[in-house]
């Protein structure tokens, strides 16, 4: 008669539910498990870092700079021409002697611009970082946001704008005072089709980028909020259109302003 110290010892047999169970769950003709374990997955980056806050912070807050500025500039070139290029150009003076003022094109301007791109590129790279570190290689996206595009397309843009009306000018002349609205119309005659093309596409660029990055800063989620973003973009794209009209109906300058427009223009337009 078995005693219980005999049971005890008495290895468990598996049933036959259970050895069919650990077939199954094996590769064919083989030991290895079916479907191996999943390797631990790294952490993503601590978003409560120093560096994550100062980086998001710096980017956030230059965006609000320039658009400071933006807003300024917008109310100058695209708003007041509706009005007639008389208060236009009164509206250039008001504005340019806000924004020229000591410090403040440095700061609202050239720092702002500096800031915004550095820190975005720090994301970036901290990013990449991350998924090399994660997945053993850079991983692509398939997919570009519109803040990212419209960012992207956006540099070269503000770019190719300062050169136009500040360094172009200090170059040839040595000064950028002479360079008023009335510098647009005549770019605007001097060449129809580019230079309607670069006065809508520097527009329409700017105001999708802006309109993006408010979204994403000020975390626009409610419908009448988004709702307000996408009339008011309407109403801009409007206002733009506008504006170019009133660009075209003024002509070339004359005179020696005129002549000094020309020289501007044929060292980025020669043709």
């Amino acid at each position: 008669m078995s005693t219980s110290a005999d049971l005890r010892s008495v290895d468990p047999v598996p049933s036959n539910y259970e050895k069919a169970a650990q077939l199954n769950s094996r590769k064919p003709g083989t030991n290895e498990p079916a479907t191996p374990s999943a390797e631990p997955k790294k952490p993503l980056p601590a978003n409560n870092s120093w560096l994550y806050h100062l980086l998001t912070g710096t980017q956030k807050y230059s965006a609000f700079l320039f658009t400071a500025f933006l807003g300024l500039h917008a109310t100058t070139v695209i708003v007041a021409p509706l009005f007639g290029m008389d208060a236009a150009n009164k509206t250039l003076s008001f504005t340019r002697a806000i924004y020229h003022a000591p410090y403040a094109e440095s700061i609202l301007v050239y720092g702002a611009i500096v800031a915004h791109l550095l820190s975005g590129w720090g994301l970036r790279i901290r990013k990449m970082v991350h998924d090399y570190q994660k997945y053993g290689e850079l991983k692509a996206s398939k997919y570009i946001s519109k803040i990212s595009l419209t960012g992207m397309m956006f540099t070269p843009i503000i770019a190719g704008h300062i050169a136009v009306t500040r360094l172009v000018p200090l170059y040839v002349s040595g000064d950028s005072s002479y360079v008023s609205l009335d510098y647009i119309g005549h770019l605007a005659d001097h060449h129809r089709l580019l230079g309607n093309f670069a006065l809508f596409g520097i527009a329409t660029i700017t105001g999708l980028h802006v309109s993006a990055g408010l979204k994403k800063f000020l975390n626009v989620k409610s419908t009448w909020a988004k709702n307000l973003f996408k009339y008011g973009l309407y109403a801009y794209f409007a206002a733009t259109v506008g504006a170019i009209i009133q660009y075209n109906r003024m002509g070339p300058t004359v005179g020696f302003v005129g002549d000094l427009y020309n020289q501007y223009i044929a060292v980025y337009m020669p043709f």
